[in-house]
């Protein structure tokens, strides 16, 4: 592998997914994952320190402004928990973060390729490992979370495709098999949508009799991991409805202006409600008073509209969706790259995840394929 300076973050990034990734098969926890992926994504963002393009400045100057006026507020005037407030505002952290890699074109198809390789392999391999040893499906898992780390592949999968636009179907049965084997109901969606998403796009009468087989077999799996991930026969044994139904408890005195802007910065939910979920005893406040904040509620969709409202969400998604499109793809991929974002908020973090955000960030210092159907 040539080492150059352009290609020194992604090339530490490679290395950091190899090396975690084989620690993690002798049980050796020494760092965590998540911290050391944080720290690749503000590498990123020092190599590619530079001006910013004026098409997109709106984005970090807007996030910017928005979370130091509500630092102010939430931390210094309310004397509320600084990583609370950190916690709640990350997205709009990460957005003035890789809204600064914008047209580095410094990852090309080649080293993209190998990446997605190496790390489709490190993933079935270590899923297929832990599952013949009986590990209990939330521990299935390479760094993190498996709801988390799997948008890393999905993105990586996607840009894959973008530069080379066909689709191997071995590779695409190993993502299916990865995906199911890690029980992940928002993944193996994900997965799922972008391979007939991309299916449909390209189709022919070959795509279209594997589409044919492939869409009952994906919608079956997804049955299979819900019906499986299911503590009983009603909705109320679903954990994500349980949320939901405690996020309208929290929002049903508000008026339609509380819905666009969100509650005050920031609002702890009410006793009783934090009450339901003492066992998630890691998702209290810093403060370690008994309080809690909206990540009690997992989906980052009800999260981000309790703490900033749909005006918020929207403005999120719209500059996700700008970012990657000033970076050169097509509207298709960049809606599949926003989709995979909404499709995970459905059940926990996405835009405030780390795994989401160096997957977006490989999209925007990469080098897009000039689609002759670009609007399409």
């Amino acid at each position: 592998m040539n080492l150059s300076l352009s290609k020194l973050p992604v090339q530490i990034l490679y290395l950091q997914i190899i090396v975690l990734g084989l620690l993690g098969f002798v049980g050796a926890g020494l760092f965590n994952p998540t911290i050391l992926f944080e720290g690749i994504l503000l590498v990123f963002f020092i190599f590619n320190f530079s001006t910013i393009s004026k098409e997109i400045l709106w984005v970090p100057i807007f996030s910017l402004v928005y979370v130091v006026l509500s630092l102010v507020y939430a931390v210094v005037l309310n004397g509320n928990h600084v990583l609370d407030f950190f916690l709640i505002f990350k997205s709009f952290i990460y957005l003035v973060i890789v809204s600064q890699f914008v047209g580095k074109k410094s990852l090309d198809p080649e080293f993209t390729r190998k990446a997605f390789l190496v790390v489709l392999g490190l993933f079935f391999v270590k899923y297929l490992f832990l599952m013949a040893q009986g590990t209990p499906r939330q521990s299935i898992r390479v760094f993190e979370e498996s709801n988390f780390e799997l948008m890393l592949l999905s993105y990586l999968f996607l840009l894959d495709y973008n530069n080379h636009r066909k689709v191997k179907y071995l590779e695409v049965a190993l993502l299916l098999v990865t995906f199911f084997i890690s029980g992940s109901r928002s993944g193996l969606v994900i997965i799922v949508f972008l391979i007939g998403c991309i299916f449909l796009r390209d189709l022919s009468w070959k795509n279209f009799l594997i589409l044919l087989i492939f869409a009952p077999v994906g919608l079956g799996l997804i049955y299979f991991i819900f019906l499986n991930r299911s503590e009983g026969d009603s909705l109320e044994s679903i954990d994500r409805y349980i949320f939901f139904l405690s996020f309208l408890k929290e929002v049903k005195t508000w008026t339609f202006l509380d819905f666009l802007v969100g509650s005050e910065r920031i609002t702890a939910l009410s006793p009783e409600t934090c009450g339901k979920f003492t066992y998630y005893t890691k998702l209290f406040s810093f403060k370690d008073d008994g309080t809690c904040y909206s990540v009690m509620l997992h989906s980052f969709v009800i999260r981000v509209i309790f703490d900033h409202g749909i005006l918020g969400f929207l403005f999120l998604c719209t500059a996700v969706y700008q970012l990657v499109r000033k970076s050169g793809f097509d509207r298709f991929i960049s809606f599949l790259v926003l989709m995979v974002l909404i499709l995970n908020s459905l059940s926990v973090s996405a835009f405030n995840s780390v795994y989401a955000m160096l997957g977006v960030a490989l999209f925007l210092i990469s080098c897009p394929r000039q689609s002759e159907s670009d609007d399409q």
